[in-house]
C-alpha cells in the first residue's frame, strides 16, 4: 500500500475549521442578539412615542374642547353686557348660572370692573370682591384696548373660586385658572372671568394610567408652565426655548430631549387659545422593562453559546482521539510499508497491489506485477503439497505464517517470511488477500555464517585443549609455553577457514616487575604472574591462546581477529590489570600489590602466508612504543 493510499488527514485544516465553525456560531448568537435588542429598543421607541403621541392627542383634545366651551362662554356673556341697556352689574346670577350649569369646567362666570372689583357672578360670594390686578397676569387697560380681544389664561391657583382666592384659603384637593376677556364699554374697562375647574382635566389624566415618569404639561405660549402633573427633573427655560422654537414651524411633533436624549417630549399648540400641551417620558426608567428583556435576551444567547461551546467541545474532543487514531495508523502503515514488503491479490492470487519494498527486493516494476499471479515468484523449492495448505488455510479466512523461498526477476532465490492476511467484509466474506514479507535471506546467511564459525571455534577449542600437555605448559601459569605456541600455529593453519581469516598477536609486558620481585620477593611475584594469567584468560576466546614466553613476558594468538577487534581484547586486558592491584594473604595481613601492563599488537590480513617471526618483530615493536609512550598502555600496527 502506498503512502498516498492511507487516511487522508490535515489537522492544521480541520481544527482551523472547527475554530472557525466556533467563532462563526458565537459571532452568529451575538448577531442574533444585537438584532434582537435592536429590534425590541426600535419597538420600545415606536412604542413609547406612539403611546405619547395618542395620550397626548386624546388629552390636548380634551381640553380644546374644554377651553373652546369657556372662550365661547367668555364671548358670549362679553357680547350680551355690550348690547344690553343699563349697568352691567345688574346681570342677573341666575341667568349666568343657567349658562355654565351644563359645564363642568367652568365654576363660576364674573364681571369686574378696571379696579377688579367683582360686579356681577354666577356665584353669589363672589360678588363684591376686590382682585388684584397681578393675579390676571396681564393689563385690563391694555387687554380692554385691543380691538379685537381674545381670551387670556392665568397661572394656576391652588384655590376653588374667586371668594377662596381674595380671601387666601388655599384648598389641597381644588385648583383653578382664570380665563379672562376684557373689553369696553361706554369707555370704561371691564373684563369677564371664568374659573376653570383643572380637577376636571387632572381627573382624566389619571384615568387614563399616565406613568408617573411621564410627565403632562399645559403651557402658555410664552412658554410658562401653566399647569403641570407628575413633573420630573427638566430644564423647564431650555425646554420652553425648545418648545416655541418649534412650533413656530410646526405644531405637533415630538423630540428628544435632556442629557443622552433622557427623555420624549410630545406636544401639541393652539394658537386658537392659545397654549402647548406637552407629554415629557423619561426613557431612563420607562425602559426598565426593555432593560429586563435584554438582560433575558443576554441570558438566553449566553446560554445557547455555553451549551454549543460544550458541544463543540465534545465533538472536538472526539475529533482529537479520531486524530490521534488516524495519526498512528497512518504512522503504523508508513512504517510498516518502509519496512516491511507488502502486496494485495484478489481471491485468485492475482496482484492489484504492490508496495516499493517488494518492488525493490524483487526487482519488478509495479506495471510488470499488476495483475500478475503470484506464481511469478515461485522457486519451485517447495512441495505442492505445502502451498496446497496454505491456499486451504487463506481460503477459509484464516491467517496464514510461514517461511519459503522466492525467486527474484534476475533469478536470485531469497528468503522471506511472510504472513498472509484475509481480509473480510462486515459479513465476514472475504474479500482480498494482503501479504506481509520479510526478507530473511541476510539473517539465514548470518545464521549459517555464525554456525561455520561455532564449528570452527570448537574445532580450535579441541586443537587448544589437545595441546595442553606438560611439554607444552609453563609450569608456574599453567599457560601454553613456546612449544605449545608452535604447535597450536601449526594446527591452525591446517585449517582453511581460519587461514584464510585475519590474525593478531599481543605482545603483554608488565611494567616494573623487577620492582615487585625486589621488594616483596620472587614468590609473591610468581603469584602475581598466576593471579594476572587466570584474569587475563578471563578475557579472551577459549579458541584464542595465551603463552608465557618468559618471564612477566606473555604472547596471545588471537584467530579470525582484525587489528580494530584486537585493540578492544588488549583494551580489556590492560583495564582488567590497572582497574584492581593483586592481594595476597600473609601472616602478617593483606599484601596489596600495583601492577600495569603494556601491549603491543601485530595484525596480518590473513595467516596464510604470515611469517609469524615477522609477526613476532612487528608486536614487539609496538610494545616497545607502549613503553616509550609510559607504559600502562597499547600500541598497534599492521604487517
Amino acid at each position: 500500500m502506498e503512502p498516498n493510499q492511507t487516511l487522508a488527514l490535515r489537522p492544521r485544516v480541520a481544527r482551523n475549521l472547527f475554530l472557525l465553525v466556533w467563532l462563526t456560531l458565537l459571532l452568529l448568537l451575538l448577531s442574533f442578539y444585537l438584532y434582537a435588542g435592536h429590534r425590541a429598543e426600535v419597538a420600545f421607541e415606536r412604542n413609547l412615542i406612539h403611546s405619547s403621541t395618542t395620550k397626548a392627542l386624546v388629552l390636548d383634545d380634551h381640553i380644546d374642547r374644554s377651553f373652546a366651551g369657556v372662550f365661547s362662554k367668555l364671548v358670549l356673556v362679553q357680547a350680551l353686557s355690550e348690547v344690553l341697556p343699563g349697568n352691567p352689574a345688574s346681570i342677573d346670577p341666575g341667568e349666568l348660572t343657567k349658562l355654565i350649569d351644563e359645564d363642568r369646567s367652568v365654576r363660576s362666570l364674573s364681571l369686574l370692573d378696571r379696579q377688579g372689583k367683582v360686579l356681577a357672578s354666577s356665584n353669589p360670594e363672589n360678588i363684591g370682591l376686590a382682585v388684584r390686578e397681578s393675579i390676571f397676569g396681564f393689563n385690563i387697560d391694555q387687554a380692554a384696548a385691543v380691538d379685537v380681544p381674545a381670551p387670556l389664561l392665568s397661572p394656576v391657583q391652588p384655590y376653588r373660586d374667586i371668594y377662596d382666592l381674595v380671601s387666601q384659603k388655599p384648598s389641597t384637593t381644588q385648583k383653578l385658572m382664570l380665563a379672562s376677556l376684557a373689553f369696553k364699554k361706554e369707555g370704561q374697562a371691564m373684563i369677564w372671568v371664568a374659573t376653570v375647574n383643572l380637577g376636571l382635566f387632572e381627573n382624566l389624566w389619571e384615568r387614563l394610567g399616565h406613568h408617573e415618569d411621564t410627565e403632562i404639561a399645559l403651557l402658555d405660549y410664552k412658554g410658562k408652565v401653566l399647569l403641570s402633573h407628575h413633573s420630573q427633573e427638566i430644564d423647564q427655560e431650555k425646554l420652553a426655548a425648545e418648545l416655541l422654537s418649534r412650533v413656530e414651524n410646526r405644531q405637533i411633533g415630538y423630540f428628544n430631549f435632556g442629557k443622552n436624549n433622557q427623555f420624549l417630549v410630545v406636544y401639541r399648540a393652539t394658537s386658537q387659545h392659545p397654549k402647548i400641551f406637552v407629554t415629557i417620558s423619561n426613557r431612563q426608567v420607562l425602559s426598565a422593562p426593555l432593560i429586563e428583556e435584554k438582560k433575558e435576551l443576554l441570558q438566553i444567547t449566553l446560554a445557547l453559546a455555553g451549551a454549543f461551546s460544550i458541544l463543540f467541545w465534545f465533538i472536538y474532543s472526539w475529533y482529537r482521539r479520531y486524530e490521534k487514531a488516524v495519526t498512528y495508523s497512518n504512522n503504523l502503515l508508513r512504517g510498516i510499508t518502509a519496512h516491511v514488503m507488502m502486496t494485495r491479490s484478489d481471491l485468485e492470487g492475482s496482484i492489484i497491489e504492490a508496495n516499493e519494498p517488494f518492488l525493490t527486493v524483487t526487482g519488478y516494476t509495479l506495471e510488470e506485477v499488476l495483475g500478475k499471479n503470484h506464481r511469478i515468484f515461485n522457486s519451485h523449492m517447495q512441495s505442492a503439497e505445502f502451498y496446497q495448505g496454505l491456499w486451504s488455510t487463506i481460503t477459509r479466512g484464516e491467517i496464514w505464517k510461514g517461511t519459503f523461498r522466492n525467486k527474484t526477476k534476475s533469478g536470485h532465490l531469497i528468503w522471506v517470511n511472510a504472513t498472509i492476511i484475509p481480509y473480510r467484509d462486515q459479513w465476514g466474506k472475504v474479500l482480498h488477500y494482503t501479504a506481509l514479507y520479510s526478507d530473511i535471506t541476510k539473517a539465514i546467511e548470518i545464521s549459517e555464517r555464525f554456525e561455520r564459525e561455532r564449528k570452527q571455534r570448537e574445532s580450535l577449542e579441541r586443537i587448544n585443549s589437545a595441546l595442553r600437555t606438560d611439554l607444552n605448559l609453563d609450569p608456574l601459569t599453567h599457560l601454553a609455553n613456546r612449544r605449545g605456541l608452535d604447535q597450536f600455529l601449526e594446527q591452525l593453519q591446517c585449517q582453511p577457514d581460519v587461514a584464510d581469516a585475519p590474525i593478531s598477536v599481543l605482545m603483554l609486558d608488565l611494567d616494573h616487575f623487577k620492582f615487585v620481585n625486589d621488594t616483596w620477593g620472587h614468590e609473591v611475584g610468581d603469584e602475581v604472574l598466576k593471579e594476572l594469567a587466570r584474569r587475563w584468560l578471563e578475557q579472551i576466546r577459549s579458541s584464542d591462546m595465551l603463552v608465557r614466553i618468559g618471564g612477566e613476558e606473555f604472547v596471545a594468538v588471537l584467530g579470525r581477529t582484525n587489528q580494530k577487534s584486537a585493540v578492544i581484547v588488549a583494551e580489556k586486558i590492560r583495564v582488567a590489570t590497572e582497574s584492581m592491584p593483586v592481594t595476597l594473604k600473609r601472616e602478617s595481613g593483606i599484601l596489596t600489590v600495583p601492577i600495569t601492563v603494556s601491549v603491543g599488537i601485530a595484525t596480518a590480513p590473513k595467516m596464510t602466508g604470515t611469517d609469524f617471526k615477522q609477526l613476532y618483530r612487528v608486536a614487539d615493536e609496538a610494545l616497545y612504543e607502549a613503553k616509550r609512550s609510559g607504559r600502562n598502555c597499547v600500541r598497534s600496527r599492521s604487517t
